[in-house]
């Protein structure tokens, strides 16, 4: 029997960054338009081929538990009693992952049109034990690379000397079941150490693959409360297509189930209301999230912003 693809998704951060949203919500629950970021990877590792999905969790993850009982998702969840790291994370779930042809790796709180199947191609090509999905422009450029196509090193770009090329890891990558055995389990271990080490071990052990210049490769990180507020404006505003579940509103207003809009309400630009939101009389509203069950409330006026049950986040703020 031939073996079958197996999708990971790293989701078991604390969303730090993402504070006060994700202290009541986990950041892999926290929606682009109606969809949680758990959902649209999940959903998207399905569609590449992966035959099961494995998600960790740590932080609030008797939230993560019930969301994924109650959905038709076929994920097998492994929590974390104390937060293991990327690394470590993967390690904890290796056991579980050695019958699979490949691995597909998956940040949990990036939102993407790019595929694997060229990456999977290139991985085989090459016989490499990981093969990262990097970019030339998104996130921090730290992965140096030679012109071959192998990655010789990572870590911070000032430390990183003797680059023929540097670029940016998308947060996807293909891995080999060999890999895993530079995966600790049950301890705390950090991905960027074990990659050094594979190319340590291993010359051409770790390969790349980026997106030919002439595609459109969307990307964005939801790490920080202004790209949770611009991926909502580029698929509203500018109807750009992340993801087949993420469909662009035909106007510059999204509405989830049971949000309300008063019509002496005013907006402008875009706006997303989340499930049982509601926006008053006598209010303005111009690019903003109303996360579920925030109240916009009468006279009030907001901007660029995310507005919770309990506090409003104004990503204009330098410090975010």
């Amino acid at each position: 029997m031939s073996k079958e693809l197996c999708g990971v998704i790293l989701s078991a951060g604390l969303g730090k960054r993402l504070r006060p949203i994700t202290l009541t919500t986990p950041k892999p629950l926290l929606p682009v338009l109606d969809v949680p970021l758990l959902s649209i990877a999940a959903e998207k590792l399905s569609r590449q081929g992966a035959a099961s999905i494995h998600c960790n969790a740590f932080h609030l993850k008797k939230q993560i538990k019930r969301y994924i009982e109650s959905t038709d998702l076929e994920i097998t969840l492994h929590e974390e009693a104390e937060l293991l790291g990327t690394g470590g994370g993967i390690g904890n779930m290796k056991h579980d992952l050695k019958g699979c042809r490949e691995v597909l790796l998956h940040n949990g709180d990036i939102v993407s049109n790019i595929d694997y199947e060229e990456a999977i191609e290139v991985h085989r090509s090459r016989n490499a034990l990981m093969t990262m999905i990097l970019l030339r422009s998104g996130p921090p450029l730290n992965v140096c690379c030679s012109r071959g196509g192998e990655v010789t090193g990572i870590g911070p770009e000032n430390d990183l000397t003797d680059c023929e090329e540097r670029l940016g890891y998308s947060g996807m990558a293909v891995l080999s079941p060999e890999a895993l055995e530079f995966f600790p389990c049950g301890t705390k271990a950090n991905l960027v150490d074990i990659m050094n080490r594979m190319i340590e071990k291993r010359r051409g052990g770790i390969v790349y693959y980026t997106p030919p210049k002439e595609r459109e490769a969307l990307w964005i990180d939801i790490g920080t409360p202004r790209n949770y507020l611009n991926v909502h404006k580029s698929i509203i505003t500018e109807k750009k297509r992340f993801d087949p579940l993420l469909k662009p509103p035909p106007l510059g207003i999204f509405t989830d189930r049971g949000a309300e809009v008063d019509p002496g309400a005013r907006w402008s630009g875009f706006v997303s209301l989340q499930r049982d939101s509601r926006v008053e009389r006598d209010t303005f509203i111009e690019n903003c999230i109303v996360m579920e069950g925030a109240v916009v409330k009468r006279g009030s006026s907001y901007k660029d912003s995310i507005i919770t049950r309990d506090a409003v986040i104004d990503t204009g703020r330098s410090d975010l």
